[in-house]
């Protein structure tokens, strides 16, 4: 009946920043995982360094490394497939989100259809239903009831 969505990807991205972009995923040591995690929250949580090796040897996976090599502009949204979303939307944007940059959330606003809702909480990164789940929740069960 609605989408909410938290800091979702596949804005329109070509070229060298396309490269740029998928290069924040190919973690080869704990330091660059360390890094990712920096980008994941408003602030490195004290499990980081406990996650970063976890996380490095799940990002070398075959799988993991074959799925970033399918990503090409071809396969990400456009403009119309936003525009044609016909249920309410809700997207929320971590203020401390370092992931994603700031032009795919203005993709989003520009292209999300007319009516959508935008929460922009502060205290969030990329990952808002990691940081401050019970908030996501609140806002998930009053957007549930906006929409009944």
């Amino acid at each position: 009946r609605g989408l909410m969505l938290c800091s979702p990807g596949g804005t329109p991205q070509f070229g060298e920043e396309l490269t740029r972009f998928l290069a924040n995923f190919r973690l080869d040591t704990n330091q660059d995982a360390l890094h990712f995690i920096d980008k994941l929250f408003p602030k490195r949580p004290w499990f980081a360094r406990l996650m970063a090796p976890a996380l490095r040897r799940h990002s070398s996976r075959p799988a993991v490394l074959g799925l970033l090599d399918q990503v090409t502009p071809d396969g990400l949204l456009s403009p119309q497939e936003l525009r044609e979303l016909a249920m309410p939307v809700h997207l929320i944007w971590g203020r401390q989100d370092r992931l994603m940059p700031a032009s795919h959330l203005a993709f989003f606003r520009a292209h999300l259809p007319d009516g959508h809702a935008l929460t922009q909480p502060d205290g969030m990164g990329h990952v808002p239903h990691i940081d401050r789940p019970r908030d996501v929740a609140r806002l998930l069960v009053d957007f549930a009831k906006d929409i009944s």
